[in-house]
């Protein structure tokens, strides 16, 4: 029964080792180093994170996003235009059709076939 007691023990023993092992990095336990050193090193040689690459790729992401805000902004102003034309266009044919500002639109561009009594209605 002493030898059986050891071996409990024993048993015990690995099985707390093995779940301090285990669990390392899921527990706050200081007593198992999980490195041998650390990440960075204070009044290390090393160059700094910002490289010429890391610069050059910045650089690069910045020139698209400013040719894509200027693209937007173009697109914005064409389409501005466009519609300041239609609209132009648009009160110029009112006035050609001798219709006033308070016309419904419904009438105007109406897709239904065209009805010659109804449009002698409308248009008395």
């Amino acid at each position: 029964t002493n030898q059986d007691n050891d071996d409990d023990s024993d048993y015990e023993d690995v099985e707390a080792f093995e779940a301090a092992y285990n669990f390392r990095f899921e527990q706050g336990d200081t007593s198992i180093i999980t490195h041998a050193r650390p990440n960075t090193i204070k009044n290390s040689l090393r160059r700094d994170e910002t490289t010429k690459r890391k610069e050059k790729r910045q650089t690069k992401k910045e020139d698209r996003d400013l040719l894509e805000k200027q693209r937007l902004e173009e697109l914005r102003r064409i389409n501005n235009r466009r519609r300041k034309e239609l609209l132009a266009q648009e009160n110029l044919l009112r006035k050609e059709a001798g219709l006033s500002e308070n016309v419904d639109d419904t009438i105007l561009f109406d897709d239904n076939d065209f009805d010659p009594e109804q449009h002698d209605q409308r248009m008395a």
